[in-house]
């Protein structure tokens, strides 16, 4: 176990040199205190692994997948641009792990990669056939602000390796990007102003709601309702404000570990007592 210089980086992917003597890690989150994104440990001793240095890109971050360099460094990729927004980069480093290149560097493949979102996440290389494919995920930005409404992409990109260009971009069909977040809502029914909404909400929605005991009305709404019922604060789960509040799920009782008494026995029991 060692320490990195910052903190709050939520470590996510890690990738080992092809002799196991270095290992990288990114920090997934780095760039909300604007510090380093990639992390460089001498793993020569596995069970002593000592912190070698740290860096970060500059038009770039929030580092995912890594990939070795048989000549020594690594292919990164970098899923934002260096406040979280697309494109992103596929970031290389040398032997020395320096960060030499934020790929793509050409004007064909830099204006494809301005023209759609461009959020590198998977990484796979082909070195006997010269080919690297990466897969786009999610614009970072509107994960950690989610109000933006999440942004997903369904493309792949192929890339030539000995020039980092993009050759070829491919789009996955008949893939949903569900855009705004589809979230279960449960919205108090007590209050006028929240009767009103409520029954907005219920008109405009495509699903069938799925009524509880009044007062608390469950109902299935779009994240990016104009609502004050159905607003969604964070990605990994929907707070809503004003009258709106979470329905917990009853507990469910354990099973006494004590067989039953028979009611013969019980009643034997009270006899003797008497």
């Amino acid at each position: 176990m060692t320490d990195v210089p910052s903190s709050g980086n939520d470590p996510h992917h890690l990738g080992p040199s092809l002799d196991g003597k270095t290992l990288v890690g990114g920090g997934l989150l780095s760039l909300l205190k604007t510090q380093d994104t990639a992390f460089y440990f001498d793993t020569t001793n596995p069970y002593r692994p000592a912190f070698l240095k740290s860096n970060r890109a500059i038009f770039s971050s929030i580092a995912d997948e890594i990939r070795a360099k048989p000549g020594g460094g690594f292919y990164i990729t970098y899923m934002g641009s260096a406040v979280g927004t697309s494109p992103g980069r596929l970031v290389e480093t040398d032997a020395n792990f320096n960060i030499i290149h934020e790929w793509p560097e050409d004007p064909a493949s830099l204006l494809n990669i301005l023209g759609e979102q461009f959020s590198p996440h998977g990484l796979s290389i082909d070195w006997e056939r010269k080919l690297i494919l990466t897969s786009d995920f999610v614009e970072p930005v509107t994960i950690l602000k989610p109000t933006l409404g999440i942004r997903r992409a369904n493309t792949l990109r192929l890339w030539n390796l000995d020039t980092k260009a993009i050759i070829s971009t491919i789009t996955i069909p008949n893939v949903s990007l569900p855009t705004p977040l589809q979230a279960k809502r449960t919205i108090r029914t007590d209050r006028p102003t929240c009767r009103a909404a409520a029954s907005k909400m219920l008109s405009s929605s495509p699903a069938t709601p799925r009524v509880r005991p009044s007062p608390l009305l469950s109902i299935s709404a779009r994240s990016g309702s104009s609502t004050p019922c159905a607003r969604t604060e964070t990605a990994s789960r929907v707070l809503l404000s004003c009258c709106s509040t979470w329905v917990p799920r009853p507990a469910t009782p354990r099973p006494s570990s004590k067989p039953p008494v028979p009611i013969s026995q019980a009643s034997s029991s009270q006899r003797s007592h008497h």
